[in-house]
């Protein structure tokens, strides 16, 4: 649930927006941010060194991977995959 602060210019209708489709008609769909990712209610954003963070208001979650994919020599393949379980895991 989300609270308004009447000193934050982030408020309820901002968060609603954002973990809301913006791009009708492109793929992959996105919002202000965020992208949809499997589950319910469960939103996405994906760093270039292979970070991730999710959140699900719906669920009162969120959750950060901290990962280096630039480290990485053979492809993003186990990285996709490392991002799959953990996200299967917490939501």
């Amino acid at each position: 649930m989300v609270q308004e602060d009447p000193h934050s210019s982030i408020g309820k209708s901002w968060v609603t927006e954002s973990l809301s489709v913006q791009t009708a008609g492109f793929e992959p769909p996105r919002g202000f941010f965020w992208q949809p990712a499997p589950g319910a209610d469960v939103w996405v954003h994906y760093g270039f060194t292979g970070t991730a963070m999710w959140i699900s208001p719906q669920l009162g979650r969120w959750a950060t991977l901290l990962t280096n994919k630039l480290l990485l020599q053979q492809g993003s393949q186990r990285l996709m995959d490392l991002r799959d379980t953990f996200r299967e895991n917490i939501f």
